[in-house]
């Protein structure tokens, strides 16, 4: 106030003035702001809108008249109604802020849309009111329920699926195990999601699974049927059968790896125990074999194969009267086979024909049958034969004479020796047995078969012919022998027969060792083919590895490596070998630039090593690995150590000059072939890899250029659709995909086609797309394909590239998970979730039209005494019947669904007149007049039905099925097989 005696001056009553008129202002411009902004706005007082944006009109499809006045909380879903007082209360009194809720509001046209809502208190015309805005997340909710829904059905089938499946990231530490894996060995997924895959998996078998993920990422191939061992909690170890397959992001990077695990363990043992059975038959020192009961032979051990000269693989093709001697066919047909034919046995001495050689063995033989034990009857023969031709020879030894010049023998240099006619050894000097290993205690064992390598047979034979026409060789001949040891050695031949009462009784013999001259031989046309096939187009490892062929064959040795120079550290690196254990790569796999090995090879100079001239360390590594000789050979290339050629051998006392020329001259052919080849692969190596994507990968990878036409079409079409890759590549995209998707696939390419900027067309770059394809027969399947927009230079449209997967399987999984989770799984027919959706649409669609709709439940009469009397497998086949005979009688888009038990519920639409419900019901009383049939069985039954009335008995499914439940058991006290309204009900 002012001071007692003072006027007011008029400036505050101005000032008080002007602030009026800004509230005003702002008021006006508050409106416009509502009118324009895009997010639905309202104003509710009394509980009743009072004011509604244009947005808001938009949204839900109403006008500002249907709105205003009516009660905001009708236009509210039933079943969200209670959820949004208390939410909207919470917000206006401050208990919850101004935090937005959704729910689904009812929209013109009767669908319900979800929407993110929020409310604060105002004052609106001088009255307390509430101003609340939503938008529109219709799309956001049918994303999240989308992917729960395809997220749950992906986490049953993991969780319910009888492999293990489990995921591990790049590092091999476990992400997750689905519930088999816990099962099988007995772990927690929390004892294994975190820790490394190394943990549970055998040492020898960790670096095989490290290959297999190295493998599986650096080509992004899958891995099928890795066989390894892993460990349970227990200690116990089961075996494995593993699929790997890379896991990737949304960008395509990698991120770990996938994998499903079988368990084999109970086969993996069965087939050992099968192999060990196996062996033992396949290694016995006797003759085992088998044959049908017409003699036609079906196995052979090794030691038969060695005998009658048969390839095992090849046995099928021989009957046992091929193997017999014409002198010993008469014991066979007349004892042997007629005993067997019986099911008996028979055992004595045999002999046996060598069909390679001509060679007879004696044996004594042990022969029975092997009966059927379902009929009895003999299945098969079977035969163990021992081996007694030593016997056979010691004693007809003894009754020959010693006329034999023991002096030759024991004086010549070379091989001398005496064979009897079918090509046994009866004696040899010691300087020969010498020279191929043997002692004199061998000699009753040796066979010209037995010391010669098979590729010379021929010219036995050719010997042994031009023996029995004129007694003695013309000419010496050059054969290949066997040392004891398995080295070859060449021989110069020259053989007569000797006489004995005017008959031929042996054949004496003189070989003489030509090895030094004739390996001089090969080693000249081994470097000749060498140098040849290294001018021609190969790769390094191809180079390499004929390379070290060469010089084992050259030098005789039984082990060989090439080591290269890593040109980044300047160790060694093991890059080929032969004859090497996995133990000793393993160990010597690599060396480093200041070991021993290393400078000692990069001096550049040739070694010949002999175990008594090494010092320590290479004493020790000689005398660990067994070795006797080693040859360390410099590759060289302009003069610089490129790699290195080492040898070695167990067996041989030194290395022959002639072998050292040679391995020097394969190393400098090394030299200059690995430079070229290198250059070469480099070129040949990027187009090699992309094409080996191609043409391996089960899904089909293609391009197409600016119009559309196929360019390019991977082999795997053929396993896909059926096509050769130039058949594929011919087709018109009319006659590859269904109409329906082409018009989609158009629309993608019409947009991008149309973009207005780079980044609109960058978006548009690569996209997936599920389509229905045509196969060669006419048949379709579900793809999906992802696919790359090419474009030129100038950023136009150049054509695609695409990668086309067959997902059938996978559509038809989420179809049958779908019908199971919305139907019956007895009849077949829609269950509660099902009815829940149709009546939602049933009730939009009757709302529009203004239509009724009619609830019926049917409950069957005297049903419990078929369950009780006749079992429940006829009760349920019944209750299929039923289901049949209602679906039978409504139209296509009435619902029949079986709730439970013997309950059905009934939903009818457009029943405007309570006769045409009653029409519906009276057909229902007719079909059950027609007796139910089950197993010879007659049921007659009767329903009772109680039909409640949307919108007139209630406006929730929930209440029209409590009073149609409870008007249908009214029906039931009454007698049953008769139908009741509801509102007949509440009329009386």
């Amino acid at each position: 106030m002012a001071p007692k005696g003072e006027k007011l001056s008029g400036r505050p009553v101005k000032k008080a003035a002007e602030r009026r008129r800004v509230a005003l202002d702002f008021s006006a411009l508050g409106r416009d702001l509502a009118d324009a902004i895009q997010t639905g706005v309202y104003i509710v007082q009394d509980r009743k809108f009072a004011y509604v944006n244009p947005y808001f009109e938009k949204l839900t499809g109403y006008s500002n008249a249907d709105l205003i006045g009516k009660k905001a909380t009708s236009f509210i879903n039933k079943l969200d109604r209670a959820s949004v007082r208390k939410k909207a209360v919470g917000s206006l009194k401050g208990r919850r802020g101004s935090r937005p809720y959704e729910y689904r509001f009812i929209r013109k046209d009767g669908r319900l849309m979800w929407v993110l809502e929020r409310v604060f208190s105002i004052d609106y015309m001088g009255r307390k009111a509430s101003l609340g805005s939503f938008v529109d997340i219709d799309d956001r909710k049918q994303l999240e329920e989308d992917l729960s829904r395809s997220e749950e059905r992906y986490r049953n089938i993991l969780e319910q699926m009888y492999d293990s499946y489990y995921e591990v990231d790049i590092t091999g530490k476990f992400t997750f195990v689905n519930n088999s894996v816990c099962i099988n060995l007995g772990y927690t997924s929390d004892e294994m999601v975190g820790r490394d895959y190394s943990q549970f998996v055998p040492e020898e078998d960790i670096s095989k699974l490290f290959v297999t993920f190295n493998r599986c990422f650096t080509s992004g191939i899958p891995n099928r049927g890795l066989v390894h061992g892993i460990y349970r909690k227990n200690g116990s170890m089961m075996v494995v059968e593993s699929s790997v397959d890379l896991r990737r992001n949304e960008r395509g990077e990698p991120i770990g790896f996938r994998s499903i695990v079988r368990d084999v363990t109970e086969r993996t043992k069965l087939e050992e125990e099968l192999q060990k059975l196996a062996a033992v038959v396949w290694h016995s020192n006797e003759l085992i074999n088998m044959a049908t009961m017409d003699g036609k032979m079906s196995y052979l051990n090794n030691v038969g194969s060695r005998i009658l000269g048969i390839d095992p693989e090849e046995v099928e093709k021989f009957n046992i009267q091929q193997v017999i001697p014409e002198h010993f066919k008469h014991i066979v047909n007349a004892e042997l086979l007629p005993a067997l034919i019986k099911g008996g046995a028979w055992e004595g001495e045999l002999q046996y024909i060598n069909l390679k050689t001509g060679q007879i063995t004696d044996v004594y033989a042990n022969a029975f049958t092997v009966e059927d034990p379902r009929t009895g009857g003999p299945l098969f023969m079977a035969n163990v034969s021992r081996d007694i031709t030593l016997r056979k020879k010691a004693e007809a030894a003894l009754k020959e004479s010693e006329e034999r010049y023991r002096a030759l023998f024991d004086r010549s240099m070379d091989l001398v020796y005496i064979r009897n006619m079918k090509g046994d050894f009866l004696d040899a000097n010691p300087a020969g047995l010498r020279l191929l290993g043997y002692t004199e205690d061998d000699v009753p064992s040796l066979n010209i078969a037995s010391v010669l390598s098979p590729d010379q047979f021929p010219q036995t034979m050719e010997t042994l012919k031009e023996l029995r026409e004129t007694g003695t060789q013309l000419s010496p001949t050059e054969y290949k022998v066997k040392c004891k040891d398995g080295r070859l050695k060449y021989v110069e031949t020259k053989e007569s027969v000797i006489y004995r009462d005017g008959k031929p009784y042996a054949v004496q013999g003189i070989r003489r060792d030509i090895t030094e001259r004739k390996l001089a031989e090969k080693m000249s046309i081994i470097r000749r083919d060498l140098a040849i096939s290294l001018n021609t187009l190969m790769t390094l490892k191809q180079a390499l590895t004929l390379c070290l062929d060469a010089a084992i064959h050259i030098s005789s040795m039984e082990s060989g490596v090439i080591y290269m120079v890593d040109e980044k550290t300047g160790g060694l690196r093991l890059f080929e070998r032969q004859g090497f254990t996995a133990e000793m790569e393993k160990k010597y796999s690599m060396f480093g630039p200041d070991t021993p090995n290393t400078r000692l090879i990069l001096k550049g100079k040739p070694l010949y090593l002999k175990y008594s001239e090494l010092t320590p360390p290479f004493d020790q590594q000689f005398s660990l690995q067994d070795l006797n000789v080693m040859a360390v050979v410099p590759i060289k290339h302009e003069g610089k150590v490129v790699a290195c050629l080492i040898l070695a051998s167990s067996s041989l006392d030194c290395i022959p000059e002639v072998a050292r020329n040679s391995l020097e001259m394969i190393a400098a052919e090394i030299g200059s072939a690995i430079t070229r080849i290198k250059y070469r692969e480099q070129l040949q190596n990027s187009e090699q890899r992309y094409r080996f994507i191609a043409d391996n990968t089960s899904d089909v990878i293609w391009a197409m250029d600016r119009k559309l036409r196929y360019t390019f079409i991977s082999p795997s079409v053929i396993r896909q659709r059926g096509y050769t890759p130039d058949e594929a590549m011919s087709l018109n995209i009319t006659r590859v995909i269904t109409p329906d998707f082409i018009d989609a696939l158009a629309e993608k390419l019409e947009a991008e086609s149309s973009a207005e900027s780079s980044e609109q067309a960058a978006a548009l770059s690569s996209f997936t797309q599920e389509m229905e394809m045509y196969r060669k027969d006419g048949s379709t399947f579900w793809t999906e394909s992802s696919i790359t927009i090419l474009r030129d230079k100038d950023g136009r449209f150049d054509g695609l590239l695409g990668v086309t997967r067959d997902v059938s399987e996978r559509r038809r999984l989420e179809q049958t998970l779908e019908k199971m989770a919305t139907h019956d799984f007895l009849t077949g027919l829609p269950n509660r979730v099902l009815l829940i959706d149709r009546f939602s649409q049933a009730v939009a669609l009757a709302q529009r039209n203004k239509h009724r709709l009619a609830i019926m439940s049917l409950d069957i009469d005297n049903f419990k005494p078929i369950n009780d009397g006749y079992g429940h497998s006829v009760g349920d086949h019944v209750l299929i019947a039923v289901g049949k005979r209602l679906a039978a009688i409504l139209r296509s888009s009435d619902t029949v669904a079986r709730i439970g038990g013997d309950e059905f519920i009934l939903m009818t639409l457009e029943t405007n007149h309570d006769h045409d419900t009653s029409a519906i019901a009276d057909k229902i009383l007719d079909a059950f007049k027609e007796s139910f049939t089950d197993d010879g069985h007659q049921f007659q039954l009767s329903p009772s039905m109680g039909i409640a009335i949307y919108p007139e008995d209630g406006q929730d499914l929930d209440i029209l099925m409590k009073k149609a439940d409870e008007t249908m058991y009214r029906a039931k006290k009454s007698g049953g097989n008769r139908f009741v309204f509801c509102k007949d009900v509440n009329a009386a």
